[in-house]
């Protein structure tokens, strides 16, 4: 069976959700794949273009059709898809602090998206496209600052919880009460799901209140 380029990139995908984005790399896709490195680069010329490639595939989903829906609903859609993605390939942040990622034609297609629903909403188009980079920007970060991160999670999240108890506690309660009071709150997993979406209702709640003062 030949050889695709969807095969490279889920094959790639997978090696980073399994090991980190450090172990992507042409020598060690060749040998996932079981073909030779030559093999590789009749899809991509080099591990940038595969970076991009893989931005491609993660970027599909938030390619929304823009309809008619509400303006603040299309650009909640794109959230929605871009933090699903990014919890599903956590170092996808990183990815995209590695590569021009515009260079991926669906992640072009997804800002021309939020650019449309963003003016549909009174953004004036310089503004616009600064806010969508803001969403990129706290989207990846909610990944990135997840608590109990993901590699913590599959080891021992109980070492985490003792860890964030001792930081919190360790100054005296009389002075930091509050902080002292949130230590012994944790002894549970965070709900993630919670956390998730509260930080996006967060993020949204200040798009559609920064629209409003547009003229």
């Amino acid at each position: 069976m030949a050889l695709t380029r969807e095969a490279v990139v889920e094959s790639a995908l997978r090696l980073g959700d399994a090991e980190g984005l450090d172990a992507v790399t042409i020598r060690r896709l060749a040998q996932e794949l079981g073909v030779t490195p030559m093999a590789l680069y009749w899809h991509f010329k080099n591990k940038d273009l595969l970076f991009i490639g893989m931005i491609d595939e993660l970027m599909a989903d938030v390619c929304v059709d823009l309809g008619t829906d509400p303006w603040l609903a299309g650009v909640r859609g794109q959230v929605d898809a871009l933090v699903a993605g990014l919890r599903a390939h956590p170092y996808m942040p990183e990815l995209f602090q590695l590569t021009e990622k515009i260079r991926s034609e669906n992640f072009a297609r997804a800002t021309e998206a939020a650019l449309t629903f963003l003016t549909r909403g009174g953004f004036p188009l310089g503004r616009a496209y600064q806010v969508a980079s803001y969403l990129l920007q706290a989207s990846c970060a909610l990944v990135a600052n997840q608590p109990c991160p993901v590699a913590q999670q599959l080891v021992d999240p109980g070492a985490w919880l003792h860890q964030m108890r001792l930081g919190l506690s360790r100054y005296p309660s009389t002075v930091f009460p509050l902080l002292n009071a949130y230590s012994e709150e944790l002894v549970e997993r965070p709900d993630l799901d919670d956390y998730y979406g509260y930080g996006v209702e967060l993020i949204m709640a200040s798009i559609e209140t920064m629209a409003a003062r547009e003229p």
